[in-house]
Parts: C-alpha cells; structure tokens; sequence
C-alpha cells in the first residue's frame, strides 16, 4: 500500500500523539508499506527526520495558512505518489483537505481519534465563535465521511459517536508500549542513590503538571500515607504549567523531603518505573474544561516493566488497567480508597510482584505493543484499499 500519513503532532514535537504517529509510522515501515508523511515544521526536524527512513513533507504550523497549503500539498502528494489511503492521525488541521481530497480524487481516508482533540473548551466569547456551532459541524461532516474511525479506548468511541461518527464504522484498538525498551530488570541503582531513596518505597507519576492530572490529590494523601507507610516517597516526572501550584503545596505541608519533583527525563525513563514499586495517576474526568485521559500509555508502560499501577475510574483509564489484576482502579475522589489500595500494595511486595507481572503478561498475551497496534491498524488500511479496488 501506498499511504499518505497525516499528523501535525509528530516528533520531534513532543507528546502523547506524536509518539503515536511515529511509532505506528514506524512499524508500517518496518512491514513493508510505502509511507509519505505529512508533519509540521518544529525546531530539530530536519535532524530527525535526517535520521529516520520515511519520507516526510514538512509544512507550516502558522493558523489558516496551514490549511491552504494542505489544500494544495494533499491532492500532488495522492497524484504524485499514487497514494491508496489517507491515514489521518489528528483530525486537525488537515480534515477539511483530506476531505475534499477524498471526494475529487476518489482515496479513502482513515481517521485515528485520541480523545482529547475532539473536545473544545469554550472560555470566553472568542472561544465560543472560534469553536462553536460551525466547528461541531465541521467536526461531524469529517467523523461521518471517514471509511473508518480508529478509537484508542471505548471512552473515545463513545465521543465520536456523540459528535457523528457512524458506530458501526468505529474500531477500538488500544495504545501500544515497545516491551523492549519498557521492560523489568533495567539497573535503577544509579537513581536510587541520585535522588538518596535507599529503603523507601517509591509512588511514581509520570504526567505534565496540569491540575486534572491528579498529583494534588496524592500529595495530599501523602500526610496520611506516611501515618501508615513512613518510608513512602512520592516520585514526580514531567514538565508543565502546575509546578509551582504543586510545589507550594508541598511546603505547606511540610513534605520537601518526601515528594521530589524530578522534570523531564528521556532515555531513563524505563528505569524510573523499574525503581519505583507503585505507578499511580489519578486523572480527573473534566469535560466541561476538556482535560481527561482518552487512554493512558503511561500505565501499559509501568506495567510493562513489571509494576503495579493504580488509576482513576475515569475517561478511557479502564481499558489501560485490569482492575484487580494488573492493578486498580479507584474514585478519584474517595480518599480512603485511594489510600488503601496505595497501603495494600506497598505493604505487600508479593501481591505487588503478582499485579505487575499480570500488567506484562497481558501486554503481550493481547498484542499491546506498537507492533501489534501497526498489524492492526493496517489491517484496517488493507480492508478499505481492497473495499475501493472492488467499487
């Protein structure tokens, strides 16, 4: 197959999406598929792409004109490269030109929905004109006219559907981890004794600061942990806007010494998840602010080096844990629960070992790494390639 693959969250664009793209990119490479990539001019992309094997256009980021250029890349991009399928990664920007390519030209397009993206946030007045009624139509004529929708959790089907996506044409597959970067075993003494956690048990969130994230409701929790666990640290990876809101409320609980907030890490983040013996996120579900998890890659990660995670009940966190075997899902807001299950755990080193050697089993066991996510994605490509070769 020849695919046209459109994504403006794509690396070295940092973030959960672009990981996304580029791994399944990757692994359609890798299977022998014919890729051109359609991604967005950032800071290092001519070294990254330098580096990599695809075929990529890189195009401007600048609002409008963007969408002008795609009006005009998309079309030469089918005819030149004699594309099969569209295979959209984000719905926007781009939707309206792959729609209209589709259309002229005949080519199918997939869509790959996350979750976030589709949910607007309408603030003040300008929100609302920018991303009201015209918006939800657009959103809509782009869901519906997809040959097929690729949901990453049942909570994002759900979403799509709502906005005017055609169930039937809606398929659930979930985020992958790569096993073998993420696995047990990855010598972690150098950030035991980096950060002085000789003897301590280690709760670990990898997450941007941003309130809905859940890290205030642990450092909260955490004066009552240490009641019941006193040698309990609390372990906090990623960049973002919450950080001095988060840090001040550390002071003020006098907990300096037993949360300690670490930034952003690259290439040793398997083995932070190999120290700790707990991953926990407790995710707040706020639609009305647009800020949920659609799935959360981060959980399949800390169970793919062999930990046991604890989640929130909310967005698509169900389909990333098997509550009670893998780990547990809790109410967000039902502190008790939260600190019990946090005890249970740690208290229990065996249990732990257990859930998190279920957590990898089942990553492989159901093909939940981004190879199995690529084979099932192209099978997808494949079947509606054929469908428009038999029309």
């Amino acid at each position: 197959m020849n695919i046209l693959l459109i994504s403006y969250d794509y690396p070295p664009y940092l973030g959960g999406i672009a990981n996304i793209s580029y791994q399944i990119a990757s692994q359609l490479d890798k299977k022998g598929e014919r890729l051109i990539v359609v991604a967005q001019k950032t800071k290092g992309d001519r070294e990254f792409d330098k580096n990599n094997n695809l075929l990529t256009y890189r195009r401007t980021n600048i609002f409008i004109l963007r969408e002008l250029v795609l009006l005009l890349l998309l079309p030469y991009l089918v005819l030149r490269h004699k594309i099969d399928i569209i295979y959209m990664l984000v719905w926007w920007p781009g939707g309206l030109a792959t729609y209209l390519t589709s259309k002229i030209l005949g080519i199918p397009y997939i869509l790959h929905a996350h979750g976030l993206e589709f949910i607007d946030c309408k603030k003040t007045w300008l929100d609302k004109i920018k991303y009201g009624l015209f918006r939800n139509r657009y959103k809509s004529l782009i869901l519906r006219n997809a040959k097929r929708i690729i949901a990453c959790s049942h909570f994002t089907k759900n979403i799509v559907i709502k906005l005017g996506a055609i169930e039937d044409n809606v398929n659930i597959i979930f985020n992958g981890v790569d096993i073998d970067m993420f696995k047990p075993g990855l010598d972690s003494a150098k950030i035991i004794a980096r950060h002085k956690l000789e003897g301590k048990k280690i709760i670990l969130t990898v997450s941007r600061l941003k309130r809905y994230k859940g890290h205030e409701t642990v450092i909260n929790l955490m004066p009552a942990l240490l009641r019941r666990i006193p040698d309990v640290v609390y372990l906090i990876i990623g960049p973002g806007p919450g950080r001095e809101f988060l840090m001040s409320l550390v002071e003020k609980l006098n907990l300096q010494n037993k949360v300690i907030f670490i930034g952003r890490v690259s290439d040793s983040l398997p083995r932070y998840y190999n120290a700790c013996n707990l991953y926990i996120m407790l995710t707040k579900e706020w639609l009305d602010k647009g800020e949920f998890e659609g799935f959360g890659l981060v959980f399949l990660e800390a169970n793919s080096c062999g930990k046991p995670v604890i989640g929130a009940k909310t967005g698509g966190i169900p389909d990333a844990i098997i509550d009670g075997k893998t780990g547990y899902l809790v109410d967000p807001n039902n502190n008790q629960e939260i600190i019990d299950k946090i005890s249970l755990i740690l208290e229990n080193p065996e249990f732990a070992k257990t859930l998190g050697e279920e957590g990898r089993n089942r990553i492989v066991k159901e093909g939940l790494t981004w190879e199995g996510v690529a084979k099932r994605v192209r099978t997808i490509l494949a079947s509606e390639v054929k469908r428009t070769d038999l029309d």
